[in-house]
């Protein structure tokens, strides 16, 4: 449980710097990556300060290309990685598709 949280609070302090626009309600965006019982698959957690808003989405970006398209949520499932390190980023939308605040990348590892 310990090495959870310290792995965790790693991630987090690594990724303090989040991109969000000054007119935005939005101070931070950061990701978590929890395992799950397939190697080739993850959860990712988007935590953001305030929550997602009433009318806001969030897409997740693998490798610089939309892989979970814009949803009301702030857990994606990511499965059938290939092997090696993949970088993910959060991206927040407003009601009219813009982005507003954008997460630090998140370097994930799907080993051999």
């Amino acid at each position: 449980m310990l090495s959870a949280l310290l792995r965790i609070s790693f991630i987090w302090l690594i990724m303090s710097g989040s991109y969000c626009l000054a007119d935005t309600p939005y101070k931070s965006v950061r990701l978590i990556s929890l395992h799950t019982d397939q190697k080739e698959q993850r959860i990712i957690r988007m935590y953001s300060q305030p929550a997602l808003q009433t009318g806001h989405t969030a897409e997740l970006l693998c490798n610089g290309k939309v892989c979970q398209s814009p949803l009301h949520t702030e857990y994606f499932l990511l499965h059938n990685l290939s092997r090696g390190h993949h970088k993910v980023r959060a991206r927040i939308l407003d009601q009219q598709g813009k982005p507003v605040a954008l997460s630090p990348r998140l370097i994930i590892n799907i080993p051999h």
